[in-house]
């Protein structure tokens, strides 16, 4: 009888270790196309009042930290006139969430010179790690 508690307790431990998929590495993250079916982790809405922190890092990357430790990469199909480093990100949403197919555009300049860009839809959010996104900045700007 144990050993076959212990045959279960392995198969179960072995099936566990071939179903984990994994981490999606820099360059497929960013050679991806920016389709749905492309996202492994695909979340659809992010609570507004959960984003902390909105980075344009370039006219077709946009990262959101949502919480302390969480982060969602937004990938988008092309390049987004108005996003830009210095840009801040302006949400066209229907609710209090952010979700796929709502808008982001960028804001720029301030005051009287200010400007917004078109609006540009989300085609979902990729979660990343803090260190895939460190990566990710680095070579979005050694790519210049």
């Amino acid at each position: 009888m144990r050993w076959l508690v212990w045959l279960v307790a392995c198969l179960l431990c072995a099936a566990t270790a071939f179903s984990a998929e994994e981490p999606l590495d820099l360059e497929t993250i960013l050679g991806t196309t920016a389709e749905k079916k492309d996202y492994v982790d695909v979340t659809k809405c992010i609570s507004r009042h959960k984003i902390r922190e909105v980075k344009v890092l370039d006219e077709k990357h946009v990262s959101f930290q949502v919480g302390r430790d969480k982060y969602y990469l937004v990938q988008l199909a092309q390049r987004c006139p108005g996003l830009n480093r210095q840009s801040t990100v302006s949400y066209e949403t229907s609710g209090q969430r952010v979700c796929t197919s709502d808008s982001i555009r960028g804001l720029n300049g301030v005051g009287s010179a200010a400007w917004m860009g078109p609006p540009c839809r989300i085609p979902g959010f990729q979660e990343v790690t803090r260190e895939q996104l460190a990566l990710i900045k680095d070579t979005l700007q050694n790519r210049r």
